[in-house]
């Protein structure tokens, strides 16, 4: 029996000694700064449609549905839109609508404008995210 406590008084005492030696590293997180991206509002050549402004005012012309839930018969619509360096749109801005808040003609607008390919703005030679206003002025005729 004595012979069993000491060997257990003495593995105690060699496994807290051992557990005393282990350094403890404590590990940081290292949290990498998030790189801003830096979206132009001016650039050497300004971001456009592929076929041309005259090409998407066009189709925006033959696509665009006016709203019948809208009141106002007609009005100034303007969007803003990030055209990134891949030609993509993103960051979609509603300066105004003239259906309101619920944004009816400017969201049937950037569903538009999203399906058009875009050449992107260039800075330096070099593609960029530049951002782009789109003004429109819708004008409602009658049929007669």
């Amino acid at each position: 029996m004595k012979i069993f406590l000491l060997t257990l008084v003495t593995c105690f005492a060699f496994a807290s000694s051992h557990a005393q030696s282990k350094k403890v590293v404590a590990h940081k997180k290292v949290v990498l700064p998030i790189p801003q991206r830096h979206i132009y509002e001016s650039v050497e050549e300004m971001p456009r449609p592929k076929g041309g402004v005259e090409n998407l005012v066009g189709t925006i012309a033959r696509k665009l549905h006016y709203p019948d839930s809208c009141e106002l018969p007609g009005g100034r619509i303007i969007i803003a839109f990030v055209v990134e360096a891949d030609g993509t749109i993103d960051n979609e801005t509603v300066v105004r609508d003239p259906c309101g808040n619920d944004h009816l003609l400017s969201n049937r607008l950037f569903d538009i404008v999203k399906k058009t390919k875009w050449t992107p703005g260039k800075m330096n030679g070099k593609p960029v995210a530049t951002r782009y206003s789109l003004p429109l002025t819708i004008c409602l005729g009658s049929d007669d």
